[in-house]
């Protein structure tokens, strides 16, 4: 298909740091993922700066003020979930506050600050290294493999010595990542991640029960009330012993679940779908960014192509490719038609972006005529009864001519 792209964009010379410092907005309904929501001016500015933005988008989260001369790795790395949070505020999950900390060392509250710093050509990761902090990890949980795994399917990326909290029949088990390979951060994206489990340790459990308790509060919207309340009669007077018979009775099952590949990949499902790992499903007739030959194209979804396997995902996206004009076949001349796979939608246009993408001209008269037909309300938005062009008013021209009147 020939371009009739006219505001193609130049990949800038020298990209700039891109970093938000945000206000944190706690917010319980976005569960156990590490998905954030950040301001639409976010991914603004980065559409503004990339002509191909990075896909997946990561974010480092630091401390406001640090040491300029020697900065501090990041305490944590985030996926993004949307782009609808309020002006200059990001909204966490409320497990995220018992990771992140100030310079001084106290922890992150409701309503501090902290920065959002893009991360580019983070590595996948390739092997982690995980602690149970809850003495009934391996009472509780006989395939803690498949626990993972399951917990992971949220995760954009894993930095060292973050916690992640693991949900295992209406209960939360946190734990702690104390290596990651082959970088102290790397991304969760269509990756093979070889996993270890170490041991609980009951003397470094001790100095982080306050952050166990705050994870496993953090959950009350998706665990029992039980498990926060207090557990069962008997769970604060586990016996060593037993507890050391749990560790042994499992040793052999642990064997196998230890050292093996998790697939991580984007088909895969989870019971909470909104959380699943950086798949984002889009509907017909949204408009959305599609990658295409090395830039990003906008088109209209018309269709969802559903493979029979996954009834929830699309596996492809019919669409109309609004820049682009067939030059041969049926419909040469006519606006682009074809299906693309779900991995080239990037993501949604924002009414702001479209709405500057019409004022710039930079809609095809072909893409206008597939609009009229196929998204009705948004052709007559631009476009009166006699198909010609409406156009806008000076609101302050007409207050003044108004003024001038009386």
């Amino acid at each position: 298909m020939t371009s009739a792209f006219l505001g193609a964009r130049n990949a800038p010379a020298r990209l700039k740091t891109i970093t938000f410092s945000l206000k944190v907005v706690i917010d319980k309904d976005l569960g156990s993922s590490d998905k954030v929501i950040l301001p639409e001016s976010a991914i603004n500015e980065i559409m503004r700066e990339f002509s191909n933005p990075p896909n997946p988008i990561i974010f480092e989260i630091h401390s406001v003020i640090y040491d300029k001369q020697k900065p501090p790795p990041p305490q944590l790395h985030c996926g993004v979930l949307q782009f609808t949070a309020d002006a200059k505020t990001a909204r966490i999950p409320y497990w995220m506050t018992y990771c992140l900390q100030h310079h001084n060392g106290e922890r992150v509250k409701d309503g501090d600050r902290m920065k959002f710093k893009l991360v580019r050509g983070l590595e996948p990761a390739k092997y982690a290294k995980f602690r149970p902090l809850d003495k009934r990890f391996a009472r509780d949980i006989q395939t803690p493999r498949a626990s993972l795994e399951h917990a992971l399917h949220k995760f954009t990326a894993l930095t060292a010595g973050q916690r992640i909290p693991i949900i295992h029949d209406g209960r939360v088990y946190p734990v702690k990542v104390e290596e990651v390979r082959p970088s102290p951060a790397a991304h969760l994206i269509d990756t093979n991640l070889q996993v270890e489990f170490v041991e609980h340790d009951e003397m470094k459990a001790i100095d982080e029960q306050h952050d166990i308790r705050g994870l496993i509060q953090g959950h009350s919207s998706e665990v029992k009330t039980d498990a926060i309340d207090g557990d069962d009669d008997d769970d604060d007077d586990v016996d060593l012993v037993a507890y050391e018979v749990a560790l042994q009775t499992t040793a052999k099952r642990r064997k196998i679940d230890e050292c093996k590949a998790i697939q991580i990949t984007a088909e895969d499902s989870t019971e909470h779908m909104t959380f699943d790992a950086y798949r984002t499903k889009y509907q017909k007739m949204e408009f959305v960014w599609v990658r295409y030959a090395g830039q990003l194209v906008p088109s209209l979804i018309l269709d969802c192509v559903y493979d029979e396997n996954e009834r929830f995902y699309p596996e492809h996206y019919r669409l109309l490719w609004i820049t682009y004009i067939d030059s041969e076949g049926d419909r040469e001349g006519k606006t682009s038609i074809s299906e693309a796979s779900y991995k080239d939608v990037t993501s949604r246009i924002t009414e702001q972006q479209i709405a500057d993408f019409v004022k710039n001209d930079n809609m095809p008269k072909a893409a206008w005529n597939e609009l009229r037909q196929y998204k009705p309300d948004f052709y007559q938005k631009y476009f009166d009864g006699e198909f010609r062009r409406r156009r806008s008013r000076n609101k302050k021209g007409k207050q003044k001519r108004r003024a001038s009147v009386m």
